[in-house]
């Protein structure tokens, strides 16, 4: 049975909870991904592949919080819970066009996320690396959308945030995070107090899995011309 994941208020940042009311967030670190460079947008492979792991390591960065990502690779081309993370682009897509991603994670009904693909739609935009004018930027909107990976949801206050909903095309700045958005990750990912390992055993968790969509889209309002994020 899929849920759909609903955004709640939480403080002064955003965070994503399920329809049992559990916030949602990862237990086990690193956090294991895997990478499809393929694409027919034009953009270099390494470099592609360059841009998501810098998108993901300023998570690992922020101060007082244990987040980190092992990044490999894949040839997962389509969204499904299949127990394999990844990152991909897709251009036979069949959402709505104004979307520039599409973020989906799996979860327990106690908030335990397990799994999560990011769709990146060449069909109906253009990418760039670089920051390029009138494109969307491969690493800002990655920044993002790990966001959403790690259980954060829309910043609603700051523009300024990585977190918030839109940004114009061939920004960089969310590239690197806000405060806002280091205080919601340190939030979900506290310091761990770690002990002495005496021996350790796993079972697993019973129960349902749950579906969270978080979107990005381009708007289309030409005084903006940038893109917003769709819930």
């Amino acid at each position: 049975m899929l849920i759909a994941l609903l955004a709640s208020p939480a403080q002064a940042w955003e965070t994503l909870t399920n329809t049992s009311g559990s916030e949602i967030r990862w237990v086990v670190m690193p956090i294991e991904f895997g990478i499809n460079p393929h694409n027919d947008a034009g953009l270099d492979e390494a470099g592609v592949e360059a841009a998501i792991r810098r998108a993901s390591s300023v998570w690992g960065d922020v101060p007082g919080s244990e987040i980190g990502f092992q990044v490999g690779e894949t040839e997962v081309a389509e969204t499904a819970h299949d127990g394999q993370a990844a990152v991909y682009f897709q251009s036979a897509w069949e959402h709505d066009p104004d979307l520039l991603a599409l973020t989906s994670n799996w979860s327990t009904p106690e908030g335990q996320i397990v799994s999560f693909d990011v769709a990146v739609n060449t069909a109906d935009h253009t990418w760039s690396l670089s920051g390029e004018e009138g494109h969307a930027d491969l690493q800002n909107t990655m920044a993002h959308e790990f966001g959403h990976v790690l259980g954060l949801a829309h910043e609603l206050e700051e523009a300024e945030a990585t977190m918030w909903s839109s940004s114009p095309s061939g920004e960089l700045k969310k590239r690197d995070l806000h405060v806002l958005d280091e205080l919601g990750a340190a939030y979900l990912y506290p310091p761990i107090e770690r002990e002495e390992p005496y021996g350790c055993a796993t079972a697993p968790v019973a129960g349902f899995w749950l579906l969270a969509l978080m979107a990005i889209r381009r708007r289309s309002d030409p005084e903006d011309g940038g893109f917003a994020c769709r819930s």
